[in-house]
């Protein structure tokens, strides 16, 4: 599905159409792909993404400052994300702080990415002997690892 170019976004900003499709950019690198996933959940300043991004992957995937902000520069590049119009009260919020959230087109290609490693973790589970071991990382129980929900991000926390 691509956007019309008089269609709007969840939180009524006007969007191009995509630039091509979604799965013309996949496979995503993990860090990209983490980010898009921590702006799910809403608008996010670049620290916000950073400590998002390591409580989603449960630690395994840390960014740097260098490396977030690269990253950033070229989501926005793409059209994967912008930056927020919005800014919470200068009161409880840093003024040089930006705030960024995922675009449409942006959200279209975290999906297809998702459903990409789906398949492939699907494909995985049908070979001989690797459905044991695609149950739970060695020595923990997925009982033990409940779903962690990706929740909003009020501004200025």
């Amino acid at each position: 599905m691509t956007m019309a170019q008089d269609e709007q976004d969840e939180q009524g900003n006007r969007e191009p159409p995509d630039p091509q499709p979604p799965e013309a950019l996949l496979p995503l690198t993990p860090g990209v792909l983490h980010i898009l996933l921590a702006l799910a959940g809403g608008e996010r300043h670049g620290y916000a993404i950073m400590r998002e991004t390591e409580r989603l992957s449960a630690g395994a995937v840390r960014l740097g400052p260098g490396t977030l902000y690269r990253t950033l520069r070229t989501l926005l590049d793409a059209g994967l994300i912008a930056e927020s119009g919005e800014r919470p009260d200068p009161a409880h919020d840093d003024e040089r702080r930006r705030y960024y959230r995922l675009t449409g087109f942006g959200r279209r290609v975290a999906l297809a990415e998702t459903r990409r490693l789906a398949r492939l973790v699907e494909h995985a589970r049908a070979l001989p002997g690797w459905e044991a071991t695609l149950a739970a990382p060695r020595g923990v129980r997925l009982a033990a690892m409940p779903p962690q929900p990706i929740t909003p991000q009020p501004k200025g926390a």
